[in-house]
């Protein structure tokens, strides 16, 4: 679990610590919704975006952007992972294999070139969602 850097703020407490439980990268108006449903009423949206960018900053999050361009904020860790989304209800489910993985290992192998870093989010349906064919 990731501590705080920086000023200790309550707000900066609370994110840190969804961002801590969250299985996927959180837009900052999911964070804000969160925030306001654990009983942070007074919370104004554009502290969620200051205390993010702060954090971001400091190297505790990490920022990565959807196919949209929607900026996803996840806690800055050694753990590499990547997602499935239901491009129907949008339900994101972390998977535990990397997809690059093969391209390194298979297509890449004869190339001289190494991937060193990634970003991979999968859409498709889910269960429920599949469209009756």
């Amino acid at each position: 679990m990731k501590e705080i850097i920086g000023k200790n703020t309550k707000h900066r407490k609370n994110l840190l610590e969804i961002l801590n439980k969250a299985e996927i990268a959180l837009s900052v108006e999911d964070i804000y919704q969160i925030m306001v449903q654990n009983g942070d009423k007074k919370l104004a949206l554009s502290t969620v975006y200051r205390n993010m960018n702060v954090m971001v900053e400091s190297g505790q999050v990490s920022k990565v952007f959807d196919e949209l361009g929607t900026a996803l904020y996840k806690v800055n860790s050694h753990i590499h992972s990547h997602q499935l989304e239901c491009q129907k209800c949008h339900k994101k489910v972390v998977i535990d294999v990397c997809p690059y993985d093969l391209v390194q290992n298979t297509i890449l192998k004869d190339k001289d070139f190494t991937i060193v870093e990634n970003t991979a989010l999968l859409q498709g349906y889910c269960k429920g969602c599949l469209p009756k064919v």
